[in-house]
C-alpha cells in the first residue's frame, strides 16, 4: 500500500477530505501496517445511527501514534426533519475512540471543516428523516501513510549504532531515530539537509553533549522537515556555539526558499554559548518550539531567524517555553525581510529571564508579519540585569498583545513602530523609574491601534506615548507619568494617572 493511497469518492472532494489528503504530506494518517480495511468506517451490526471501525487502526499525527480498536463506534446526530446534511468522523491527535462533527442541515448540505490536529475516516451522509445510517451513506477518507523506520542508538551498546552522528548518516528520508538514555557525544558540523529526521529520547536523562573542543559555526544543519523532542541538550560550555549555533535551519538565499515542517518540543537546554536556534538564508513554514526548558545558558538568543527578501515565514509557534539568558541580546527574534511575508506568528506562554541586561536586551523582536499573537509572556530581570524592551514590533499588521508581565524595564515594555490595527490589552509593565528614555507603551507610525486595560507603572518619561493616527486608548492605568498624543484622530479617555 503506498502513501497516500486515497479510496476518497471523487464525486465528494469536500473540503475537510481535501485537507485530510493534504496531511499526507506531513506523515499524518493511517498506518498501511494495518491493512486495507484498517480504520474503515462501517455500519453497526444492527443498523442505527452510529458508525464503528471494520478494524483496528494505528492514527499518526504530528509524531503522536495512537491505536483505535476493531468496532470502536460513535454516535451519529439524530436526522433533521425535512432536510439532509453530512457529517464527519475523525480522530484526534493521541485519541484512541472516534469523533464526530455535524454538519448543519440544508437543501444543499456540505460538510463541517475538519479540526486541527485530526485524521478524518470517512463522512457521513444522514438523509432527512433518517432512522438508520448503511455502509451506502459512508464515503471512505482514509489516507494511508508508510511507516518510517527507526533506528535505535544506544551510546552504551545494544542499539543499531552507538553513535547519533553516525545514525544520521545512515538515515534515509522518513526515518526516526531514538536516543536511548544516556550522553550522546557530538562534535563537529553535521548536515542533516532535508532527510526529514525524527529524533526523540526518552526524558531528560537522554543528553546530545557537544565536545568540549568543537568549533564550528553549527553542530546540525537542515534544509527541510525535522522533529527534535523528549531530550536534553548539553552546549558543554564549548565554543562550538559560541560563533555559531546548535541547530541551523539552513537555505540557499534565493527567492522563494523554503525550511517546512520544523517541530521541537519537550527539549531541555544547558551551557549553550550561542544561539540554540538560528535560521539563514531562508523562510520557514509550520514551525513550532514547545515546551522547551533553558538551564546555566550562556546564549546570545535561544531562537533567530531572519528571512532574506521574497521568502515568506508563515505558521510559527513559540509556546510554553521556559527561558534564561545570561547575555545582552535578542531571545526571541522573527524577521522577515520582504513586507506581507511573514503571517500567522504566535508566541505564547512563555516566561524570559535575563541574568545580565543590557541595550540590547530585547525580549521578543518581531519584524514585517501579517496577524499574530502575542499572549500570556513573562519577561522578568532585576535591578542589575535589566530588560531593555519586552516586546518590539516594526512593520507588522493585526497584532493581538494580551495578558503578558514585564519586570524591570529600562527603555518600552512595548515598542510598536509602524504597526497598525494592533489590539494591546490586558498587560502588565513596570518599568525601573530611573532611565530618561522609558515608555510603557510607545505607538509610533502605526494607525487604528486599540489600547486598553494596561497596567503600567515606573516609566520615567511616560506610560503611553502616542505618534500615530486614529487609536483608542482607554482604561488604562499610567503610574502618574501619563499619556502624550502627537498624533491625530485617536480617542483618548477614562485612563487613570496616579501614582
Amino acid at each position: 500500500m503506498d502513501e497516500g493511497f486515497s479510496p476518497i469518492n471523487a464525486d465528494i472532494a469536500f473540503a475537510p477530505a481535501i485537507a485530510n489528503l493534504a496531511q499526507t504530506t506531513r506523515r499524518w494518517g493511517i498506518l498501511e501496517t494495518g491493512g486495507d480495511d484498517s480504520g474503515k468506517l462501517i455500519e453497526a451490526a444492527s443498523p442505527g445511527m452510529s458508525v464503528k471501525t471494520s478494524a483496528a487502526c494505528v492514527v499518526r499525527i504530528e509524531g503522536v501514534e495512537s491505536t483505535v480498536a476493531a468496532a470502536a463506534s460513535v454516535a451519529i446526530d439524530a436526522a433533521h426533519g425535512s432536510l439532509a446534511r453530512y457529517d464527519i468522523v475523525y480522530v484526534a491527535k493521541g485519541a484512541t475512540s472516534l469523533s464526530e462533527t455535524a454538519g448543519t442541515a440544508a437543501a444543499a448540505p456540505v460538510p463541517p471543516e475538519l479540526p486541527d490536529n485530526a485524521v478524518l475516516l470517512g463522512i457521513v451522509a444522514v438523509g432527512a428523516a433518517a432512522s438508520s445510517i448503511t455502509n451506502s451513506n459512508v464515503t471512505d477518507t482514509r489516507q494511508f501513510v508508510k511507516v518510517s523506520s527507526r533506528i535505535t542508538v544506544d551510546p552504551n551498546g545494544g542499539g543499531d549504532y552507538t553513535s547519533l552522528v553516525t545514525a544520521i548518516g545512515a538515515a534515509v528520508d522518513g526515518d526516526s531515530i531514538k536516543c536511548l538514555a544516556g550522553t550522546h557525544s557530538v562534535a563537529g558540523a553535521t548536515v542533516i539537509g532535508a532527510k526529514n529526521l525524527d529524533i526523540y529520547g526518552e526524558g531528560r536523562n537522554t543528553i546530545i553533549k557537544t565536545a568540549n573542543s568543537v568549533s564550528s559555526a553549527y553542530i546540525f544543519r537542515i534544509t527541510d522537515g525535522f522533529s527534535l523532542r523528549n531530550l536534553t541538550i548539553d552546549g558543554n560550555e564549548s565554543s562550538a556555539t559560541g560563533g555559531g549555533e546548535f541547530l541551523q535551519i539552513y537555505g540557499d538565499g534565493g527567492a522563494g526558499a523554503l525550511v517546512d515542517d520544523i517541530h521541537i518540543k519537550d527539549v531541555w537546554l544547558t551551557n549553550l554559548e550561542g544561539e540554540f536556534i538560528f535560521g539563514t538564508g531562508t523562510g520557514v513554514s509550520d514551525f513550532t518550539v514547545e515546551r522547551v526548558r533553558t538551564m546555566d545558558n550562556h546564549s546570545a538568543s535561544f531562537i533567530d531567524i531572519s528571512a532574506p527578501a521574497d521568502c515568506f515565514m508563515s505558521e510559527i509557534a513559540i509556546r510554553d517555553c521556559s527561558l534564561q539568558l545570561a547575555v545582552d541580546d535578542q531571545c526571541i527574534r522573527l524577521q522577515a525581510l520582504t513586507a506581507g511575508y511573514g503571517s500567522n506568528w504566535h508566541i505564547t506562554g512563555n516566561r524570559i529571564e535575563y541574568a545580565t541586561g543590557g541595550a540590547s536586551a530585547d525580549a521578543i523582536d518581531l519584524d514585517e508579519c501579517i496577524s499574530g499573537i502575542v499572549a500570556n509572556n513573562i519577561a522578568t530581570s532585576s535591578a542589575t540585569a535589566r530588560l531593555d524592551t519586552f516586546l518590539k514590533i516594526d512593520d507588522s499588521d493585526f497584532f493581538t498583545i494580551t495578558g503578558n508581565i514585564c519586570r524591570y524595564a529600562t527603555y518600552a515594555g512595548i515598542l510598536i513602530t509602524d504597526c497598525s490595527n494592533a489590539t494591546i490589552t490586558g498587560n502588565s509593565l513596570t518599568g525601573d523609574g530611573l532611565s530618561a528614555t522609558a515608555y510603557g507603551i510607545s505607538l509610533s507610525a502605526g494607525d487604528r491601534c486599540v489600547v486598553t486595560g494596561n497596567h503600567i507603572d515606573a516609566f520615567y518619561t511616560n506610560a503611553i506615548a502616542v505618534a500615530s493616527d486614529k487609536n483608542v486608548i482607554v482604561g488604562n492605568y499610567t503610574g502618574g507619568t501619563g499619556i502624550t498624543d502627537s498624533g491625530t484622530g485617536s480617542h483618548v479617555a477614562e485612563n487613570l494617572d496616579t501614582a
